[in-house]
């Protein structure tokens, strides 16, 4: 069904393929999350993000790996659980979120959202920079199946 949403309309923000074993599948729902560069995806700052995750088999957590250039304060939301996390300018954090999967059509489908409070423009406090991005928190995805022989 993760097939017949708008997001579909617009190609390059839906079934872009992030990490490795397992690859996930991202569907951006908003424009507030920016596609994958090198070390991860930027969040805009001050904005909520929506991401449907599809793999091939389950997942029972996802790592969320974190680094801001502001102090920020981050929610993570996935599986029902909600995780909230005040981060420093320069100091990165991981988090462990619960997923619950929607099973379609041969594969499980996750629902990730993900807020920040602040932000800044790097073009605007970087020397040499001209990223005009308002920019809240870079962050990286790892899936991780369920353990055998565990609940």
């Amino acid at each position: 069904m993760v097939n017949d949403l708008p997001v579909m309309l617009n190609g390059s923000r839906a079934r872009v393929p992030y990490g490795t074993d397992p690859v996930l599948l991202l569907y951006f729902l908003d424009e507030h999350t920016y596609l994958p560069e090198p070390g991860g995806m930027w969040v805009a700052g001050g904005e909520r993000s929506e991401i449907i995750i599809r793999t091939g088999e389950p997942l029972d957590t996802l790592t969320v790996t974190l680094h801001t250039t502001v102090a920020n304060e981050v929610v993570l939301d996935g599986g029902g659980v909600v995780r909230r996390m005040t981060l420093a300018p320069g100091v990165g954090a991981t988090a462990s979120v619960p997923m619950e999967a929607v099973a379609t059509r041969g594969s499980f489908a996750y629902l990730f959202r993900i807020s920040t409070t602040h932000g800044d423009v790097p073009a605007l406090v970087e020397p040499g920079s001209q990223d005009p991005r308002f920019l809240g928190v870079r962050m990286d995805l790892r899936g991780h199946r369920p353990v055998a022989g565990q609940p």
